[in-house]
Parts: C-alpha cells; sequence; structure tokens
C-alpha cells in the first residue's frame, strides 16, 4: 500500500496479498519504507550504530517513518515534493537543502 492524505492506495501490497492467499503457507517479508527491515539491513552493512547514523528524506510516511521504526534519527527534508502529514511522526530535524547538512551545526546536531 502506497500512503495518501486520506488512507493507503493499493500497490505491491495486492501482489503480495494475492501471493500469500494462492500459497499460504508462506509469509511475506516487507522490505520497504516504512518497514525497518531494509534500514537495520543497510545499518549492518555499512557497520554503523543506530545513534549515529542519520534518515533524510522527503516524506514523513515511509523516510521518515522508517528511521523511527529502526530506531533512529531523522530528517525532513522539505523539497518540492508534497508530502502528506502523518499523525504521530515527527522528524528531528527539517531542512530546506542537502546543503544545510554540510556541517553538524548547520543541520543542528551538536559535536
Amino acid at each position: 500500500m502506497t500512503p495518501v492524505h486520506d488512507g493507503y492506495d493499493p500497490c505491491v501490497g495486492v501482489i503480495t496479498a494475492a501471493v500469500a492467499a494462492a500459497v499460504p503457507n508462506t509469509k511475506p517479508i516487507v522490505l520497504g519504507k516504512p518497514q525497518p527491515f531494509l534500514i537495520e539491513q543497510a545499518l549492518a552493512h555499512l557497520g554503523t550504530a543506530r545513534h549515529e547514523t542519520v534518515m533524510v528524506g522527503d516524506q514523513l510516511g515511509t523516510d521518515i517513518a522508517a528511521g523511527k521504526a529502526a530506531g533512529m534519527r531523522s530528517i525532513l527534508l522539505a523539497s518540492d515534493v508534497p508530502f502528506n502529514a502523518v499523525a504521530g511522526v515527527v522528524p528531528d530535524r527539517i531542512i530546506a537543502s542537502l546543503l544545510d547538512l554540510a556541517s553538524p551545526e548547520a543541520a543542528g546536531w551538536p559535536r
């Protein structure tokens, strides 16, 4: 399902449900955002800890929610891409440009 302003639109979840119905002994693993599995795998690959890694994204319902689900800090990039408000999903910081990440102080993170 894809988050939209009034709920969710069908997406790959429809295909997943069809496969799960056809093969009832299987249990799908959701890899996409906002599920934390993909982020946890990326952390393991990078070798970084959650407390020293930040999720940056332009969508509250996927990017920021995924960072929060994985226990990480998050930064919302307030780009030209419209985003939908998501109850309970609040980024740690909001920036206007990736250039705002040039220094930790500019992004609002203490050294």
